[in-house]
């Protein structure tokens, strides 16, 4: 892929999107943007379809490659446009904790907390919760694991910032919102820090206006 190509970010507020454009602004490269109305349908319509099927935002197009899928356009960003410093060297020891913590932001993170909203709109109207899956982490669990992993580290990698806390601390910011970390210190912590940087700073600017 031509790294001369200036990426375009089709994105929506309050969606996925928010992780790559996040992701953009830490890189400090030039892309485009371009917002999608989903009040008015427009990720349901031809042009997008044409580009997405499935209909999803965000989407990230370089040319003509087009990449779908929160978690794999945040992985070619920060490989592609990170200069190594979102994401470590394919033969860093640290490469294999990076791709766990990257998963597990989708495959654990995520998973507990739309769990959890189900759970919260099941006692708010005084339903009975049935959870999905007795396979599934609680959020309890999942924000232990990452607590645990904060208490000794600055970041989930260790002392450097990468994407993985980017896709996971986006999570957490969710569940902050939803009541869910009283008693995490650390991971309220590295969320205050995470809010601090300028570049996310940037992306809310953006996801505002």
């Amino acid at each position: 892929m031509n790294t001369s190509v200036k990426p375009l970010l089709y994105f929506a507020a309050g969606t996925r999107s928010s992780r790559p454009c996040w992701l953009l602004e830490e890189c400090g490269v030039s892309y485009d943007l371009e917002k999608v109305a989903l009040r008015k349908g427009e990720h349901k319509r031809g042009a997008y379809l044409a580009m997405n099927p499935l209909g999803k935002v965000p989407a990230l197009k370089e040319g003509d490659n087009v990449i779908t899928e929160t978690l794999g356009i945040c992985l070619h960003i920060a490989d592609r446009h990170g200069a190594n410093r979102l994401a470590p060297e394919i033969d860093d020891p640290n490469r294999a904790a990076y791709y766990r913590w990257m998963a597990f932001s989708v495959g654990s993170l995520e998973a507990s907390l739309l769990e959890e909203v189900r759970r919260q709109g099941a006692e708010e109207t005084g339903s009975d919760f049935m959870p999905m899956s007795r396979q599934l982490s609680s959020f309890e669990s999942v924000a232990t694991l990452i607590e645990g992993t904060l208490s000794t580290s600055g970041y989930l990698l260790g002392s450097e910032f990468s994407a993985a806390d980017v896709l996971n601390g986006s999570g957490m910011f969710w569940a902050r919102g939803l009541g869910l970390l009283e008693g995490f210190e650390h991971i309220q912590r590295w969320l205050d820090k995470l809010e601090a940087r300028p570049a996310y700073n940037r992306m809310l600017e953006i996801s505002q206006g």
